[in-house]
């Protein structure tokens, strides 16, 4: 999933251009798993020894994500930073509509701007952010809708259990293009979360509602001129969302394989 480590992780391994890795560990180390983090804390440290170890282990860890991220094809989801609406609930076409909630995009982009992470800071009180420009996604829109409820107990219930934060929306979305620098003229007016410096188009090709707790998944069905283009599928029958971009357990680098040293360790 693309949040605010593997996001700028993806801006590098494909760009191959350098970004500061304090910077994107700083801005997103509420990402990272809990075990990690605190070795991320620890460089830090002004215990040099205990630095020290975050840093051996911060570099495996990097560079182990590099590999993952590198040799997969890429299946990216939004879910980090996505807010999606459910709008009344139409008992006559029994679905909710569905209304996204991201940045709009600027010129030469067109439809929204998801951005997380950072991948350099100018300064304490600024980060540069990579962005994916998805087309089709704008403030104006209802994209889609969300049904193939049984009754509208059950539609009733969904809302419900969405609105405690116990369901989240999941944007797949297809890579259009290659990651390019935003024209200085353009930045000042693309602040999202932070100085947007690269930007690369996307178009959105499915968007699920997933249960945090049981993992169930309902499909949401996209809309063409404002008709469903497809049937909704039920719960049962959605695929399971696959995040190949998630991290994985840094183990030992393996000698001779190519490993790329990310951050570097103090002397």
């Amino acid at each position: 999933m693309l949040d605010a480590i593997n996001l700028p992780m993806l801006y590098a391994v494909q760009s191959k251009k350098p970004i500061s890795y304090p910077a994107m560990l700083q801005a997103g180390r509420y990402a990272l798993p809990a075990s990690v983090r605190a070795k991320a804390m620890q460089m830090e440290s002004l215990n040099e020894f205990l630095r020290r170890e975050g840093q051996e282990f911060m570099v495996t860890y990097l560079n182990d994500l590099w590999k993952v991220i590198e040799a997969n094809p890429q299946d990216l989801v939004i879910a980090d930073g996505l807010g999606a609406v459910l709008e009344d609930f139409d008992f006559d076409k029994k679905h909710f509509p569905v209304f996204l909630q991201l940045p709009p995009a600027v010129p030469p982009y067109s439809g929204s701007f998801y951005c997380n992470g950072a991948i350099d800071q100018p300064d304490k009180l600024l980060y540069v952010v990579p962005c994916f420009a998805v087309d089709g996604i704008s403030t104006n829109r209802r994209p889609y809708v969300l049904g193939g409820f049984s009754s509208a107990g059950e539609a009733q219930a969904f809302k419900e259990t969405y609105r405690r934060g116990n369901i989240r929306p999941l944007l797949h979305i297809k890579q259009m293009g290659p990651f390019a620098a935003l024209p200085k003229s353009d930045q000042g007016r693309a602040r999202t979360t932070g100085l947007v410096g690269a930007v690369a188009p996307a178009v959105p090709t499915a968007l699920y509602f997933q249960d945090t707790k049981s993992g169930a998944i309902w499909q949401a069905t996209a809309l063409q001129d404002g008709v469903a283009a497809v049937k909704p599928r039920s719960t049962a029958d959605s695929p399971r969302v696959v995040t190949p971009l998630a991290p994985q357990v840094p183990g030992k680098a393996t000698e001779g394989s190519g490993k790329k040293v990310l951050i570097k360790v103090d002397k």
